[in-house]
């Protein structure tokens, strides 16, 4: 998978996956995108 592979070339990323949301996580489900981002859920 190309996230999993920028991810682990990038020393201190984290890759977060949303299941049930499609190609617009921060429309479809803005409160759980920053969720994600701000307390690294």
């Amino acid at each position: 998978d190309i996230a999993e592979t920028l991810c682990r070339n990038h020393p201190g990323a984290r890759l977060v996956t949303l299941g049930g949301i499609g190609h617009y996580p921060q429309l479809e489900a803005p409160e759980r995108v920053a969720k994600a981002y701000f307390d690294g859920q």
